[in-house]
C-alpha cells in the first residue's frame, strides 16, 4: 500500500503540473460554461429502510480524502433509491464539498450519490481534468465564498455555478488530455488496489487479533 501511495502522489503531482502548462485566454467564464450540469446532493429518507439496502456508494464528507478519486463509501444505497432520488453521479464527475468543511475536491469512480454538503459537476469531457485541478486551486476562494454570515460555512448552487475559470487553449488542452487520461487511469487502478489490500489486512487483523 505504501508503494502504491507514493506512486499516486507522484502521478498526482505530474497531472497538476501538466495542467498548469496549458495556455489560458484572458476571458473568464463561469463553471457552468465548462459542464453539462451541476448537481446538489441530497440525503434519501432514512425512514425507508429499502433505500439503504444496496451497493451503490452514498458519498459524504468523510469519504473524500486527499486522493484524486473516491473509490468507496461508508454508507450504501439501493438501485431503487439511486433512480428515484434523481441525483445520479457517474464515473468522472467531480465533487466539491460546499457546506461545513468547504473545498474538498475529488472525482467519483462509479455510479453514486452524495449528501447535501456536496455539489457535483458533470463536466464536458475535454474539461474534466482541467476543472478538477482548477477547483483544487480554488480552495481559498471557496472558503471566502462560504462565509455568508450563517453559522455554518455554505456555498449555494448558484454561487458555485458562477465561480470563474480562464478558458484554456482547446488545441493545447486536447494535446495533453490523452496523457492526463492515462495518468488518472493508473491512479484509479492503484487506489482500487489499495482498497483491496486494506480489506485483506483488516480481515487478517480480525482473524488473528479478534
Amino acid at each position: 500500500m505504501e508503494k502504491n501511495t507514493k506512486i499516486i502522489t507522484k502521478l498526482s503531482f505530474l497531472a497538476e503540473k501538466t495542467v498548469e502548462l496549458v495556455p489560458r485566454k484572458s476571458t473568464l467564464k463561469p463553471l457552468s460554461y465548462f459542464c453539462y450540469s451541476i448537481i446538489c446532493g441530497t440525503t434519501p429518507s432514512t425512514k425507508n429502510s429499502q433505500f439503504w439496502m444496496g451497493n451503490i456508494p452514498f458519498i459524504t464528507l468523510e469519504d473524500i480524502r486527499d486522493l484524486p478519486f473516491v473509490t468507496s463509501s461508508q454508507r450504501k444505497i439501493s438501485e431503487e433509491c439511486f433512480i428515484k432520488c434523481n441525483r445520479q453521479l457517474h464515473e468522472g464527475d467531480i465533487i466539491t464539498s460546499c457546506i461545513g468543511t468547504v473545498g474538498k475536491v475529488a472525482m467519483v469512480s462509479c455510479d453514486c450519490q452524495t449528501n447535501q454538503q456536496i455539489n457535483a459537476v458533470n463536466p464536458i469531457p475535454k474539461y474534466r481534468y482541467y476543472l478538477y485541478e482548477g477547483l483544487k486551486k480554488k480552495k481559498a476562494e471557496l472558503l471566502l465564498l462560504s462565509k455568508s454570515g450563517s453559522a455554518t460555512p455554505n456555498i449555494n448552487k448558484n454561487t458555485f455555478s458562477n465561480i470563474c475559470f480562464a478558458i484554456p487553449n482547446d488545441c493545447e488542452l486536447d494535446k495533453i488530455n490523452s496523457a492526463l487520461s492515462l495518468i488518472f487511469k493508473k491512479i484509479l487502478v492503484l487506489q482500487k488496489e489499495n482498497d483491496t489490500l486494506r480489506k485483506q489486512k483488516n480481515v487478517l487483523l480480525a482473524k488473528y487479533f479478534g
